[in-house]
């Protein structure tokens, strides 16, 4: 699998791989300090950790894996847009983060079952349509958390999080875009993009996790402030 790497892009893989794990395993390790949100981002993590192990196993048998990024396109709506909804105190805001959810589903379902090329599109448009909705959703989430009397934004764990989630999709949605129109020299480079973005994001997530042990124990904040 790692054949082609040098010496440094293989280390740069192993810990671009270990961040998707760490978030997860956070966790595990703080699992009595979790609120009903923080569950549920517990198996989004989960589901992320497992698409990673199995994108590796592909990799190892020369399998492609492309096909992966339809399926983790609806997983990432479907968890954090359900998650925002849980921190908007607006409750047509809430519902409509939530009703957006099957609607994406209805679009995800038309595109890949009239594409031609199904779930092995490499024209990853679903993935397009989610990446920019997390990133308009992230920035209102992020300013309503910056403007609430109520929270200090470098102390709450949402913060962190949705800071995680503006840089890996504005990436990813850049990265994407450079790809297809990169000259075929360039790509190598891209790669360094996504493995930088994905180490960025999922430390942002670690840090997100770790401050909700840090909100119960050292600030008593164990309520949730909805924003």
């Amino acid at each position: 699998m790692f054949d082609n790497l040098s010496t440094f892009d293989t280390i740069l893989y192993v810990i671009s791989t270990f961040s998707t794990l760490l978030p997860f395993l956070i966790c595990i390790l703080i699992f009595k300090h979790l609120q009903r949100d923080s569950k549920i981002l517990m198996a989004y993590f989960f589901l992320m950790s497992l698409s990673e192990v199995l994108s590796l196993y592909f990799a190892s048998q020369k399998i492609s894996n492309h096909w992966m990024a339809h399926f983790i396109a609806i997983i990432d709506y479907s968890f954090l847009m359900y998650v925002f909804s849980l921190w908007l105190e607006n409750k047509k805001g809430a519902e409509l983060l939530q009703k957006s959810i099957p609607v994406y589903w209805v679009l995800w379902v038309l595109y890949i079952g009239f594409n031609g090329e199904g779930i092995f599109s490499q024209f990853y448009i679903t993935h397009t349509i989610s990446s920019l909705a997390l990133i308009l959703t992230s920035f209102y989430m992020l300013y309503q958390l910056a403007v609430h009397p109520d929270v200090i934004l470098q102390q709450d764990y949402r913060s962190w999080i949705t800071i995680g989630v503006i840089f890996f999709y504005s990436g990813s949605l850049l990265v994407f875009s450079a790809t297809q129109i990169a000259d075929m020299k360039f790509l190598w480079l891209l790669w360094y993009f996504h493995v930088g973005f994905n180490i960025l994001h999922n430390t942002f997530y670690s840090i997100g996790i770790w401050f909700i042990k840090y909100q119960q124990e050292v600030l008593q904040k164990r309520s949730l402030v909805k924003v």
